[in-house]
């Protein structure tokens, strides 16, 4: 690798890092770990109103790591990153990362857990030919408008996997009411009234 390329990369680098947050209005936010070269890079990826994306930030370290995460929030914030409304994060899921949110955001987090990520998790605990039938049957349940059907469909597709499959049964558990990702959290965040959740 040439040192231009070294040198040109660490300047792009520094530029992304440093730039002006506080024009952008972001109601979502995106962070996850990705693993580059034998690194894991934590990215925050910012979505505005009208769905646009926008790479806002990289630190090196792992979503486990509340640390790390509190550091890159703390970037964000200290860039301009708006601290005084409600923002939702959508996360891979990772303890520190939960963590950093909570203890910086407070109660103007809401905090969703990526469904891809959950979607991955409950595939791997299931054998090939079964995985479409499950994931159509997750996609419908996330597809609906109302709260209660979609924890109805979620609770049923759990116990059908219980008996043969409760790795992937336990996860799809942990969709429904109370652990995070509920159907009354995600209607709250449409704007159908508050999740109930403990």
């Amino acid at each position: 690798m040439s040192r231009r390329f070294v040198a040109g990369t660490a300047a792009k680098l520094a530029q992304l890092r440093s730039r002006d947050l506080s024009g952008m209005h972001l109601p979502a936010l995106f962070i996850d770990g990705i693993e580059i070269g034998g690194h894991t890079i934590v990215v925050a990826l910012g979505v505005d109103a009208a769905g646009h994306k926008h790479v806002l930030g990289l630190w090196e370290g792992s979503t486990e790591n509340a640390a790390v995460c509190g550091s890159l929030l703390g970037n964000l914030i200290g860039r301009g990153l708006a601290t005084d409304r409600a923002l939702l994060f959508i996360t891979d899921g990772g303890k520190g990362i939960a963590k950093a949110i909570a203890d910086t955001f407070g109660a103007l987090a809401l905090h969703q857990r990526c469904r891809l990520h959950k979607r991955r998790n409950v595939m791997g605990h299931l054998p090939e030919g079964l995985r479409p039938l499950v994931g159509q049957k997750l996609d419908a349940a996330w597809a609906k408008e109302d709260p209660e059907g979609a924890e109805r469909a979620l609770r049923s597709l759990a116990s059908s996997l219980e008996e043969n499959h409760p790795g992937a049964a336990a996860i799809v558990q942990a969709l429904t009411c109370g652990q995070g990702s509920c159907p009354c959290a995600l209607a709250a965040r449409k704007g159908h009234g508050l999740c109930h959740c403990p």
